[in-house]
């Protein structure tokens, strides 16, 4: 077992809140996550903040009105509309355009996902094994408000919600069908404590020093704007917050071959060695660290304090 990933084998059938931070008893077994269902934690809409100028947000139906620019974002179909003028899809490329495709939003959980992810570590993709090495990484946030930036579906969030270690959840995704699909899910699995959003993540629609934590599982090599994107992790970030995220990087051997191919077949990016560091330095975070398995990639950082 890697020691970065020892967590606790032992089925633990109630709330999450009860489980032991650490442990050296190997892996957990497939089947072994289950949560309770938890009740509805404080709402985080007093975190929302104008995306243009981060001013207060007030309540007017349909939505929420910035208080210094009145920019007006309709609250409808379940989550907040911070880009109500902006069209989809925003950029070119396969990867980019099909995660605001019906169909591929039904299919990115069970397909799509676990089979880029096989591809960059060269092994199986663990989901379960990555949810408890991202809650592991979150222990300081816990009984605060955190975000999972372009959530999609919910893969990460909807459990980071269901867990009970949270105040609550922020999803964020650029893409109206991804949202859409996530609240189905929620809508079947009962899930609390997941507000949603539409919005970018170079221009977060969340106040200054806010949020505890920071997810983006997957995403940031279909950030088109990485630079801007991180400033705005490290601007909501409350400090010693931390940044948690996967994505894919070069790699050597065959495995690096594949997700070369693979990238390129789907209009991804791969980053190279040592480019994620310095891009998370400029941005101001600090503490950085990551676990690289083939191309895959995972990251963590805080926020100064």
């Amino acid at each position: 077992m890697r020691p970065h990933l020892r967590l606790r084998a032992k089925r633990w059938a109630g709330d999450w809140r009860a489980l032991p931070p650490r442990s050296r008893a190997g892996r957990p077994a497939r089947g072994d996550v289950a949560c309770e269902r938890v009740a509805e934690p404080r709402h985080p809409e007093l975190a929302w903040a104008c995306p243009r100028d981060h001013g207060r947000l007030w309540a007017r139906a349909p939505g929420w009105a910035c208080e210094t620019c009145d920019a007006q974002f309709p609250d409808h179909e379940g989550y907040v509309d911070f880009l109500p003028e902006v069209d989809e899809p925003p950029q070119s490329g396969f990867g980019p355009r099909a995660m605001h495709n019906p169909i591929f939003a039904r299919v990115y959980e069970g397909l799509w996902r676990p089979l880029y992810t096989s591809v960059a570590r060269g092994a199986p993709a663990d989901p379960q094994l990555e949810l408890w090495w991202i809650l592991d990484q979150l222990r300081k946030a816990e009984g605060k408000t955190i975000v999972d930036l372009s959530c999609g579906p919910g893969v990460i969030g909807r459990r980071l919600a269901q867990s009970g270690r949270f105040a609550a959840v922020v999803g964020i995704d650029y893409s109206k069908q991804m949202l859409r699909r996530c609240l189905d899910h929620c809508a079947v699995e009962g899930t609390r404590g997941f507000a949603l959003a539409r919005g970018d993540a170079a221009a977060l629609p969340l106040g200054d020093r806010s949020m505890g934590a920071i997810h983006a599982g997957n995403a940031l090599h279909l950030w088109p704007e990485i630079p801007e994107s991180l400033e705005q992790v490290r601007r909501v970030l409350e400090p010693g917050g931390v940044f948690v995220a996967t994505t894919f990087i070069h790699a050597p051997g065959w495995r690096g071959r594949s997700s070369r191919r693979f990238a390129q077949a789907v209009d991804a990016r791969l980053f190279d060695p040592g480019e994620l560091r310095l891009e998370c330095e400029a941005a101001g975070l600090v503490e950085y660290a990551e676990k690289v398995e083939g191309s895959a990639i995972w990251l963590r950082a805080e926020a100064p304090r």
